[in-house]
């Protein structure tokens, strides 16, 4: 309808301007009539000017209205209505259509930052690998995951274990598979997951980095958990009335020996009858230790979960030292604790850190015993993530590397009169804390082990 009058009105201000032009050729063809002339020619020229800024101000708004589309400002305004009565349906429809516009991008605009808060939440890491090798960590978990602040390359994530570097640069889209991230002093181990998506004509490799670490370290504990109860069930119910015959075995022997004695003069038999005696008795011992050796693991089945409060660690250590100095006063170790500046508060359960670190610190005095200048380090600090560690560091003959995989498993020792318990209770108690327990080469030349919370 605004086009139809837009039309109409050209048309007409054309005829107009077409019959001052021809009354102007009939005063030009006239004498005498200069004066009329002149006004015509200038009335021809007023209406060629009226109708050509007519015309000119309409497509000018209209460039301005298919600008502000293309640069997507939708703040514009348009007047289109100053032009005539006819304008004014389309200027509505331009104002009806911005609006529609600004509605439209508030809303992407919204959605686009609630997908973007959503993904800096995700507790998976996500990763966007570009052809070139650049790498964008799209989330805070990525972020944290890997340490740094925002992009990568390709030869940057050697950094973080040569299989992981491989493992991504080799990564196809639909693939899911199981690696491994180093960062720091820690082993991760993790859930790669890889899809394809182009954006703006650019391909790019999403993939997702899920660290299954604890919920294997959870797995794990279980599944030894199960295991140590049925053994112990079944261990307690076959040895139980097998040590109380025996014990009386060993008290009827022992009576009806002492009853012979004076009766038998035969001393190969008196003999016999000692023999005798020392076997029951020893069955009875062998199977008293090996109760108390069963109720022992127990403790890896029966642990209560943790009670945790906040604890100022400073003080904390503080007290732990001078319970280790009091204990260890003869053994000439040179005991040194290194604690950060900073004030420290850790939310945990006292009495089972206790036990975790006092198992961890005589391990250690153990390991220094016969070593010239014993040493035993505990060294608190913050990691590049932020996180408190405990390390407990000695100089004495390290770890076997071929049994550093198993030192955390129940039932493995390597003492002549180890449970094999300790550290898998210790791992036991630092999961429960949801932090993680390793183990490695010490600075000092013996064995590390590292508590982070």
């Amino acid at each position: 309808m605004a086009f139809k009058r837009f039309a109409w009105i050209v048309i007409v201000r054309t005829l107009l301007l077409l019959i001052t032009l021809i009354f102007l050729a009939w005063l030009l063809a006239q004498e005498g009539y200069l004066v009329n002339t002149m006004f015509v020619v200038l009335a021809a020229i007023a209406q060629t000017w009226s109708l050509i800024h007519y015309v000119d101000r309409t497509n000018t708004e209209l460039a301005r209205f298919l600008n502000s589309i293309r640069h997507s400002d939708f703040i514009q305004s348009f007047s289109i209505e100053q032009l005539g009565s006819g304008f004014q349906e389309l200027n509505e429809a331009f104002d009806d259509i911005m609006q529609r516009f600004r509605a439209a991008r508030s809303e992407k605009e919204a959605q686009a930052r609630y997908l973007k808060t959503m993904l800096e939440h995700t507790p998976v890491a996500i990763i966007a690998v570009f052809e070139g090798g650049k790498i964008d960590l799209l989330n805070n978990a990525a972020r944290k995951l890997l340490n740094a602040p925002g992009q990568l390359s390709l030869d940057d994530l050697l950094q973080f274990g040569a299989k992981f570097q491989q493992d991504v640069r080799k990564a196809e889209a639909g693939q899911t598979r199981l690696t491994s991230i180093c960062v720091g002093q820690d082993e991760q181990q993790i859930i790669m997951s890889t899809t394809q998506m182009t954006v703006e004509g650019r391909q790019q490799l999403l993939i997702s980095l899920q660290d299954i670490q604890s919920h294997l370290d959870a797995r794990e504990l279980s599944a030894w958990q199960d295991l140590v109860r049925v053994l112990s069930h079944e261990i307690m119910n076959s040895i139980t009335p097998i040590s109380s015959l025996a014990r009386t075995s060993a008290d009827m022997v022992q009576e009806v020996e002492g009853g012979l004695k004076s009766k038998i003069q035969d001393a190969e038999l008196l003999d016999d009858f000692d023999d005798i005696h020392d076997a029951v008795r020893t069955i009875a011992k062998r199977s008293e230790g090996l109760m108390h050796f069963v109720k022992s693991y127990r403790q890896l089945t029966q642990m209560a979960p943790p009670t945790k409060k906040s604890v100022e660690f400073n003080d904390y250590i503080a007290r732990l030292e001078t319970l280790m100095r009091s204990e260890w006063q003869e053994d000439d170790i040179q005991f040194n604790v290194v604690m950060p500046g900073q004030k420290l508060i850790l939310h945990v359960d006292e009495e089972l850190l206790d036990q975790a670190l006092i198992n961890l610190l005589t391990n250690a005095r153990h390991a220094v015993l016969g070593v010239e200048q014993p040493k035993v380090s505990l060294t608190v600090k913050i990691n590049d993530r932020s996180r408190i560690v405990i390390e407990i560091a000695d100089n004495g003959a390290g770890i076997d590397p071929e049994k550093a995989e198993k030192i955390f498993l129940p039932f493995f020792t390597t003492k002549s009169n180890g449970t094999g318990i300790g550290l898998a209770l210790s791992r036991q108690i630092m999961l429960a804390h949801g932090g993680t327990i390793s183990a490695g080469k010490a600075d000092l030349g013996g064995a590390v082990f590292r508590l982070t919370f």
